[in-house]
């Protein structure tokens, strides 16, 4: 069995306060932990585990390998 390594992020979640919508500091957030951990990032936010891709390469990848999985919202 192969293991694939994490990659690297801060070992707390994110505060719930920097992602609520109406006074969002997300972008900055995420921003911050890109420049301290690289283009790919793992955090952890409300339980959940997050990925941030700060390239485009890495983010075209995704699309272009799991394109289907991202379907297009009805309307």
């Amino acid at each position: 069995m192969n293991a694939c390594a994490l990659p690297p992020g801060p070992a707390r979640p994110l505060p719930w306060w920097k992602t609520r919508p109406r006074n969002s500091r997300l972008p900055r957030a995420l921003q911050a932990l890109a420049q301290q951990y690289g283009d790919i990032v793992r955090f952890r936010l409300e339980g959940k585990n997050g990925y941030f891709l700060n390239h485009p390469r890495f983010i075209a990848a995704v699309f272009q390998a799991e394109g289907d999985a991202f379907a297009p919202e009805p309307g």
